[in-house]
């Protein structure tokens, strides 16, 4: 007999009103030099135009622990609750 687990997967399956979880993907970034990379997660990619629109594209949160003051590392409403929002 199914898990009452294995029965909500497959019943979400069938659910066209199911919805995925938000993916937010971040970067905590701790190095000495200022972050110089590309934001946008296409322009990273060798030969993204070859892909045209079917390639996923997306704009990652960047968190540059060096930019922040001890205060706002330490502080218990530190950078990353204030990057998120």
């Amino acid at each position: 007999m199914p898990s009452d687990e294995h029965r909500e997967s497959i019943h979400q399956r069938h659910d066209t009103s199911y919805r995925l979880s938000p993916i937010v993907p971040i970067v905590l970034y701790n190095g000495k030099q200022r972050w110089t990379a590309e934001r946008q997660f296409r322009k990273l990619l060798g030969h993204e135009d070859m892909f045209g629109s079917e390639l996923l594209n997306f704009e990652y949160l960047l968190i540059d622990v060096a930019r922040y003051t001890e205060c706002e590392r330490r502080c218990s409403d530190h950078g990353l609750r204030k990057s998120i929002g």
